[in-house]
C-alpha cells in the first residue's frame, strides 16, 4: 500500500469565525455548513444560491441562520447544494436543490424550508448527502436512497427516484458516505463495500453492484466521502484513501499512483475523518486538525499532503471536524471558509442603474409599459433577469428570427434558476413608452438581482 508522505513540520495558519452554539455536530459540503445544536435545533452559513440553508431565503450567510420549522434532530448531513436532517423519531427532511430529486418529496422543486422524505417509515438510525443523492441506514442494517445514481435500476433520468428505495445487496450497514456518482457502506464487521456508477478506462459507464473494496488492510470503524474520493479510518486509526487523486485529494501526488491504488494518508493518531469536494480532513487523538486536497472557491491552497492546521488555544478543544469547519468541546463552531464575495445582492435602487430606459442589461428592474401585470406562474412572481433591446442586434442576411425593435423580456421562476425550467418572456414594441417596473412585495429581495448594462452582439 503506497503511503503518503508526511508533512515535515508543515502548517498552516488559518484566520477563522467563531459562534457560539451549544452544537453537538457539524457538517459541510464544502461551500455550506449545518450545525446541530443541543436541543435538536439546526443552524447553517455560507453558500444558498439552492436554497440550502433552509431559512426560506436565497442569499448566502456568514453568519449562521435558523433552518426554519425543524426540531427534534439528531444527526444532519450536507449535499452538494442540499441538506438533510433525521429526526429523533426516525424521520428524514431535506431541503435545498432537487433537480435530481434528491430531497425525495416527489417533486423536482427547489425547497427553501425543510420537507419530508417520501418512502420512509421512520426507523432511519443514520443519514449521508452526496452531490445529488442521499442514503439512509435503517435500523435494520438495510440501506435505502433516492435522488441520482443510487441503484442500478434508477440510471435513467426519467427513472430517478423522488422517494427513497431499497438497495439490494446491502445488509448489516451501521454507515453510509456518497459522492457523484458512487457511494461506500461500512458494515457492522468492519468491512467497506462499494457500488455506483463506474466510469471504465474506455470511457464507458456501467452500474457496479455493491462489492467490498478490495486492499483495505485492517478493520475499519468510520468512512467518508468526497466528489470522487473516498476515505477509511482503520481500528489501528490509520487514514486510507482511494479514488481520484486529483488535486491531492489522497494527500499524495496522484501522478505516482497507479489505477485504483489504495493509499496510507496518515499512519496513527487519527479519531475522526471527514470529506468533501476534493479536500480531505483528519481529527488527531491530540486534538491536531490535518487537512488535504482543495476545495475549489474556498480560498484556501491546494494541499498535496496531510498539513497542519492551526487554530489557536482552541485546536486542544476540538472534538469533531468537517473540511471546513471545527467543533469544539464548549459547542463552539470555527469556520475557516471564505465565502464568495460575489454573493447575491438586492437589486439597486433607481438612482443606482446605470443602464439607460429600454437599454440591454442583466438585473434591476425590468422596464415595461404602465399597467403591465407582473409575471407570475401559478400565484407565482417570477424574477426578472434580463432584457434585450432588440434594435441593438445586427440585421440578419437572411429572414429575421425577431423582431428588429422592442425590448425581450426574460423572467424565471426563482426556484429554477440555473435551470431554466419555468419562465417567461415579454415583447414590448419599440413604440411602447416605457417605465421602470417595481416588483410586487412578493417576491423576496433575494430574487432582485443587481443591475449591470450589456451590449448585445449577434454571433454565428
Amino acid at each position: 500500500m503506497p503511503e503518503a508522505k508526511p508533512p515535515v513540520d508543515a502548517r498552516l495558519v488559518v484566520e477563522s469565525s467563531s459562534f457560539v452554539l451549544d452544537a453537538v455536530a457539524i457538517a459541510s459540503s464544502g461551500t455550506h455548513v449545518l450545525a446541530l445544536r443541543g436541543d435538536g435545533s439546526v443552524v447553517a452559513w455560507g453558500y444558498n444560491d439552492r436554497g440550502q440553508l433552509g431559512n426560506g431565503r436565497r442569499a448566502e450567510s456568514r453568519e449562521p441562520v435558523d433552518v426554519k420549522a425543524l426540531d427534534g434532530v439528531v444527526a444532519v448531513a450536507a449535499g452538494e447544494r442540499h441538506s438533510v436532517a433525521l429526526r429523533s423519531d426516525g424521520s428524514v427532511l431535506a431541503w435545498g436543490e432537487n433537480d435530481d430529486g434528491q430531497l425525495g418529496d416527489g417533486t423536482r422543486k427547489f425547497r427553501y424550508k425543510p420537507v419530508a422524505v417520501g418512502g420512509l417509515d421512520g426507523g432511519v438510525r443514520a443519514i449521508a448527502a452526496g452531490n445529488h443523492n442521499n442514503f439512509a441506514v435503517l435500523a435494520d442494517g438495510s440501506v435505502v436512497g433516492w435522488g441520482l445514481s443510487v441503484s442500478s435500476d434508477h440510471q435513467g433520468l426519467d427513472a430517478i427516484p423522488d422517494h427513497a428505495v431499497p438497495i439490494a445487496g446491502l445488509d448489516e450497514i451501521v454507515a453510509v458516505a456518497c459522492g457523484r456518482s458512487s457511494a461506500v457502506a461500512l458494515t457492522r464487521d468492519g468491512e467497506v463495500v462499494l457500488w455506483g456508477l463506474v466510469f471504465a478506462p474506455d470511457r464507458s459507464v456501467f452500474f457496479q453492484a455493491p462489492a467490498a473494496v478490495a486492499g483495505i488492510d485492517g478493520r475499519v470503524v468510520a468512512i467518508a466521502a468526497g466528489v470522487s474520493h473516498f476515505l477509511a479510518l482503520t481500528v489501528d486509526r490509520r487514514v486510507i484513501a482511494w479514488g481520484d487523486s486529483s488535486r491531492g485529494a489522497l494527500g499524495v501526488d496522484g501522478a505516482t499512483l497507479p489505477d485504483e491504488a489504495i493509499v496510507q494518508a496518515v499512519d496513527g493518531g487519527t479519531v475522526a475523518i471527514s470529506a468533501a469536494h476534493r479536500a480531505s480532513v483528519a481529527l488527531m487523538r491530540d486534538g491536531a486538525i490535518l487537512r488535504w486536497g482543495s476545495i475549489t472557491g474556498s480560498g484556501l491552497p491546494v494541499l498535496k499532503s496531510p498539513t497542519r492546521f492551526e487554530l489557536g488555544a482552541h485546536a486542544g478543544d476540538v472534538i469533531a471536524v468537517a473540511v471546513d469547519a471545527a467543533l469544539t468541546a464548549d459547542g463552539c463552531v470555527h469556520w475557516w471558509h471564505t465565502a464568495r464575495e460575489d454573493g447575491i445582492a438586492g437589486a439597486g435602487t433607481a438612482d443606482e442603474r446605470t443602464a439607460a430606459v429600454g437599454g440591454s442589461r442583466l438585473g434591476g428592474d425590468p422596464d415595461l409599459p404602465a399597467g403591465t401585470a407582473w409575471p407570475h406562474i401559478d400565484g407565482r412572481a417570477l424574477a426578472f433577469v434580463a432584457q434585450i433591446d432588440l434594435a441593438e442586434l445586427p440585421p440578419l442576411d437572411s429572414a429575421p428570427l425577431l423582431p428588429s425593435g422592442g425590448l425581450l423580456s426574460l423572467f424565471v421562476l426563482p426556484s429554477d434558476i440555473g435551470t431554466t425550467n419555468t419562465f417567461a418572456l415579454l415583447y414590448t414594441p419599440a413604440s411602447a413608452e416605457l417605465a421602470a417596473a417595481q416588483p410586487p412585495p412578493a417576491l423576496a429581495d433575494d430574487d432582485r438581482f443587481r443591475v449591470c448594462p450589456m451590449k448585445c452582439v449577434w454571433s454565428g
